[in-house]
């Protein structure tokens, strides 16, 4: 189905249950983002299931996913690989938290028949913890309510290294009877602060094998700090124009309201030879940049989840005011976004997305066309070709700013690629071969400025496995990248793999054992400057080339799953230590343990 709401996302809508054949053992879940409107369906699901992953306290090793970050959970991250973004008409251009909040325009909304609570926590590795709670629970047969808060927070290894980061989502819904109407509410915020050292000073420290005090290290930054916020609030109307009940059929009219609010704030007391001498008042000891801004959103789509045949057309309308250090702009735009999902057969399913920004006040108009298509071969092979073009327009802040450390106004072409994908997917192993053609991207150079890369291309093939045999579990996922100019570094190979032997006894509880390995090849990783809050381009450090095992241990008894975890158990082999970005090392060896809790009654 196609994306309603402000924002975007969908799922494919199951088919219908008969609630009378549900196992009374299980509970009755619908689980959907606010661009679906179900009809009478049930979803059914066992809420332990959520308790299976072995990787769910920590968000940067979900689904295996490959991350860069600042060496302790919670910090500035970036993708190792290369993935296009959603299409946004407009970015102010902090992305680097992006891993640890929630997306206001992807969360999800739920319906089920018992309230529902599941808690995590895990503390260890010089005070690291994560804690995140979730609650959700119907208020008769036609209202929702709920609420998740994730909370990150570690002192670091290093000298003024401590972060924190917290986010929060409430949420609620109602379908009036007969599913005519349909209203959903989501607010969201994210808070993130951290001391910023500006990486340790001695690129070379780990080139000996003496033992030393990672406090004794000396740091860039002693007394800077970093804070960014961002608040999203949500409302969304949905009108069945014709069909309701379980028709399965019609048509729904949409309205979406965004608000957002958005700012990262720098203060650093001390002048020192870590800024460039571009600007600097004395007195004036921090810098505050922002954008708060609001969207509408109004269109149309089909109603027929199982028919060959689905649309969407929808008008997106966004004002607001931008603060990039010359005092406050305001700003509009607006653009047009659609979606087509045809179903040729029940193994041929075809899906066009396009979205036009023909008006922006501050900046160029702006395009996307997606083009996916998906031939299920028979049960177990399946294969997908994706083409696309994108027109991006580079960040706002990367077009101008003023602060107490940069001034600049550069002329900017944007970013714009074309890509063509095919993934085949058989019984014991995935492939994805992928080509970018970028005609430009608009990159922080090795000047600290902002400029266009120009025209260059980038090959990626991916490929892993999820297989069994017999207890033992055995997950892949690698990455071969090879990028045409320096504006993209990638490294060549980049790898996360999962193994483990798990055993679930007769009295009903399960125990679980194995280990995780991370690994990319070395090489020109961006380095990440706090004034600025970006990843920028350098040419004289690498990172990489350096493995990280973590071995685990796991029980789950009914609802509640207890672990414990040795990271980063091979330091020292096959050397002292590693940098996870330039400048900022790995975390060093540590020990964590936690608890994930499930309830429903």
């Amino acid at each position: 189905m196609g994306s309603g709401g402000s924002g975007g996302g969908s799922v494919t809508s199951p088919p219908p249950v008969d609630s009378l054949a549900v196992n009374d053992n299980a509970i009755r879940i619908g689980s959907y983002y606010r661009s679906d409107f179900y009809f009478d369906t049930t979803v059914t699901l066992r809420p332990d299931t959520n308790l299976r992953g072995v990787y769910w306290y920590d968000l940067s090793q979900r689904n295996l996913a490959m991350y860069q970050n600042g060496g302790i959970l919670g910090s500035f991250a970036r993708e190792l690989v290369w993935n296009a973004p959603q299409w946004q008409p407009q970015r102010l251009g902090y992305r680097q938290y992006e891993l640890y909040a929630f997306d206001p325009d992807n969360n999800q909304h739920w319906q089920t028949d018992k309230p529902l609570t599941w808690v995590n926590f895990a503390s260890g590795g010089n005070v690291q913890q994560h804690f995140g709670v979730f609650h959700t629970q119907n208020i008769g047969k036609t209202v929702n309510i709920g609420a998740e808060y994730r909370l990150n927070t570690s002192k670091g290894w290093y000298l003024r290294q401590e972060t924190n980061s917290k986010a929060l989502r409430v949420f609620a819904s109602m379908v009036f009877p007969g599913n005519r109407w349909a209203s959903f509410v989501n607010y969201t915020t994210y808070n993130q602060v951290d001391e910023q050292n500006g990486g340790v000073s001695l690129s070379n420290v780990f080139d000996t094998t003496v033992t030393f005090n990672p406090f004794s290290v000396p740091v860039n930054l002693t007394q800077a700090e970093s804070r960014y916020n961002r608040r999203s609030f949500r409302l969304d109307q949905h009108y069945r124009i014709r069909g309701a009940d379980s028709s399965f059929s019609g048509m729904t009219a949409f309205y979406g309201l965004g608000i957002d609010r958005e700012f990262y704030r720098y203060e650093d007391a001390i002048p020192g030879a870590f800024y460039p001498a571009i600007l600097r008042d004395s007195s004036a000891t921090f810098d505050t940049l922002g954008d708060f801004r609001y969207q509408h959103r109004l269109g149309l789509r089909s109603e027929n989840p199982f028919g060959k045949l689905q649309w969407e057309l929808a008008l997106l309308y966004r004002h607001g005011i931008v603060d990039r250090g010359y005092g406050r702009e305001r700003y509009q735009l607006a653009a047009l976004q659609g979606s087509v999902v045809y179903t040729l057969s029940e193994k041929w399913k075809s899906q066009l997305q396009v979205a036009y920004s023909p008006y922006n006040s501050l900046q160029a108009a702006t395009h996307s066309l997606r083009l996916s298509s998906s031939y299920q071969i028979n049960d177990n092979i399946r294969l997908q070709l994706t083409l696309e073009n994108r027109r991006e327009n580079a960040d706002l802040i990367q077009e101008r700013l003023q602060t107490n450390h940069y001034r600049y106004a550069q002329s900017l072409d944007g970013n714009g690629w074309s890509l063509a994908a095919l993934r085949l997917e058989l019984p014991l192993f995935w492939v994805a071969v992928q080509s970018v053609a970028f005609q430009n991207l608009s990159v922080y150079g090795l000047g600290l400025l902002p400029a266009n890369s120009g025209a260059f291309g980038l090959q990626q093939v991916r490929y892993g496995t999820r297989t069994k045999l017999g207890k033992f579990h055995l997950e892949i996922n690698h990455a071969l990248q090879r990028s045409g100019d320096v504006s993209l570094p990638v490294p060549t190979f980049s790898s996360h793999d999962l193994f483990y032997f798990e055993n679930r006894f007769k009295t009903g509880w399960t125990l679980q054992l194995g280990f995780t390995l991370r690994y990319h090849s070395a090489f020109r990783a961006p380095v990440f400057r706090p004034e600025l809050g970006q990843f920028v381009l350098q040419d004289s450090l690498r990172s990489g080339n350096y493995p990280v095992a973590d071995v685990f241990a796991a029980i789950m008894v009914k609802r509640v799953r207890v672990f414990a975890r040795f990271e980063h158990a091979n330091q020292g082999f096959p050397a002292p230590n590693g940098f996870s970005t330039p400048l900022h090392p790995i975390y060093t060896r540590s020990f964590r343990f936690g608890v994930s809790w499930a309830f429903f009654n």
